[in-house]
């Protein structure tokens, strides 16, 4: 990963963070309720990404060899 895709994924995550904070504070007229739902939707989305079940860089790898070992037909028999 480069570090300017980094960069531009933390950006939009902290705008869909913002962005949430503001809807749950405009639902909830109480900022206190909003940023405890935003701060436990936080700590949820951060405990499911530890134990993800998979690991993307050996998905994409299997992905690529799958690819590979595809016979290559033209696309005219392609049906």
């Amino acid at each position: 990963m480069s570090l300017k895709s980094f960069f531009y994924d933390r950006l939009l995550l902290i705008g869909i963070l913002v962005t949430a904070a503001l809807i749950l504070w405009w639902l909830t007229d109480d900022i206190i309720v909003a940023l405890v739902c935003l701060f436990s939707l936080i700590i949820i989305s951060f405990i499911a990404r530890l134990y993800q079940p998979w690991n993307e860089e050996k998905v994409i790898e299997e992905l690529n060899i799958q690819n590979q070992k595809k016979p290559k037909k033209p696309f005219s028999q392609d049906r």
